[in-house]
């Protein structure tokens, strides 16, 4: 079990390698070469609301897709999501063609009313995208998933390069954006398709309703966990918005971009295969849950320690020398945002406990304080008239948070019926 994952995490792990490097290099060619700060504030506006929408675009149901026992009840949340998520992308058209100018006056943000007609179809591929990721996951392909994390990357900087040496603006990296996603789907799909077939998935339409019963807690708690998750994530991009403009949002989004994107590949890559062997062991070995969530978090910590201990104490000499003086500010919020980026490398993967364990009432109530906690301290520092003392405060609650997160993820391990205790599973090599 060890070595498949190690070999599975490889797998994942060298496709997402290559698609940072080649993010990472895309990124300073941007910066420097085509896009402004407020360019990369309107794609983090645009983005953001995309990722709030997402969340109700399968109704949760994606996330139940490695549970089942059987295939055919796999298959059948993966009909029920896709299916939810073609509706919820229609509601989302509706809302735009309606309200998307009044939305983008609301967020302070006028430039984003023409970018926003693209959000359906954003909010369409992430339906399709996000549950046939788990579905693979499920599989076993780790290759497909491997190789469309490269294709995402593939699609985005090309198109963003392109538009931008075009004179394009913010829409050019919007395009970007959404072309990302539509290269991971045709990856997807390619993987789906070598290893089953349509016809399988349309035959388990008929037991949707039973399924949809049974895994029913997902879209009622779930839903709104996630949502508020993905919220309280994003609460500096709106209110920084609101309170300075869009070229603070686009130095905060550049630090996220180069300090998250690489944290979130790693963890995402690492979590798909540990939420996988989890599931699994909640089944056939439980008493070996709490060692095993230990062992993922250490590591990740350990990996993750000197890279991001480099980037808080150069970050804005860094910025500055790499993507240009006019990203020094980018530089200083990546020093405070350090600490929360190296807990969340460790949490975001085990946190996925809380679904396996079926905790959802305790994850809706840890979210809904989460989320009050960030909005208070964002808008506290915003309203010192200090962009960065608002980015302070957002990373300091996330470091608390994320650390009780951990605490409870480890005391739900040990309820496998192991009789080690969570201090001699901290200590084991």
């Amino acid at each position: 079990m060890a070595s498949g994952f190690l070999k599975n995490t490889l797998v994942l792990m060298t496709g997402s390698g290559l698609a940072q490097v080649l993010t990472f290099g895309v990124t300073v060619l941007l910066a420097r070469f085509f896009y402004t700060d407020v360019d990369f504030g309107i794609l983090a506006l645009f983005s953001a609301t995309q990722m709030i929408i997402s969340v109700f675009a399968n109704g949760r149901y994606d996330v139940a897709i490695m549970l089942p026992k059987e295939q055919s009840q796999a298959r059948s949340l993966l009909l029920l999501s896709l299916q939810i998520g073609f509706g919820i992308s229609l509601a989302s058209l509706v809302i735009v063609a309606v309200a998307g100018s009044h939305i983008a006056g609301w967020v302070n943000a006028p430039q984003l009313a023409t970018p926003l007609w693209l959000l359906p179809l954003a909010v369409w591929l992430s339906s399709v995208t996000q549950p046939l990721t788990v579905y693979l996951n499920r599989q076993k392909q780790y290759r497909a998933i491997a190789i469309s994390k490269l294709g995402q990357a593939v699609g985005m900087g090309g198109i963003s390069v392109y538009l931008g040496y075009l004179g394009w603006g913010s829409m050019g990296l919007v395009y970007g954006f959404v072309a990302g996603q539509a290269l991971t789907l045709v990856v997807l799909q390619w993987g789906y398709l070598n290893h089953d077939n349509l016809f399988n998935l349309w035959q388990s339409r008929g037991i949707s309703l039973s399924t949809a019963k049974e895994y029913a807690h997902f879209p009622r708690l779930s839903t709104w966990s996630s949502l508020l998750n993905n919220i309280s994530k994003h609460v500096p991009v709106y209110l920084l918005q609101y309170f300075f403009g869009s070229g603070v949002v686009g130095q905060f989004s550049m630090s996220n971009r180069v300090l998250g994107t690489p944290v979130l590949l790693v963890s995402q890559s690492y979590g798909q295969i540990f939420y996988q062997h989890a599931a699994q062991k909640q089944h056939d070995a439980p008493h070996e849950l709490l060692p095993f969530v230990v062992k993922t978090a250490r590591n990740l910590l350990l990996l993750g320690f000197l890279p991001i201990l480099i980037l808080a104490l150069i970050g804005p000499n860094l910025f500055a020398w790499v993507f240009g003086p006019e990203w020094l500010e980018a530089g200083v919020f990546t020093s405070y945002l350090s600490p929360w980026m190296w807990l969340l490398l460790a949490v975001m993967p085990v946190s996925t406990m809380m679904d396996i364990k079926g905790k959802l009432g305790v994850e809706l109530i840890y979210q809904a304080a989460f989320l009050i906690a960030r909005i208070l301290a964002v808008a506290l520092g915003a309203m010192w008239g200090d962009a960065l003392w608002a980015v302070i405060g957002f990373s300091g609650v996330s470091v608390i948070f994320n650390f009780i997160l951990l605490i409870y993820v480890l005391r739900i391990a040990k309820q496998g019926g192991t009789k080690t205790t969570v201090w001699e599973a901290l200590i084991t090599k």
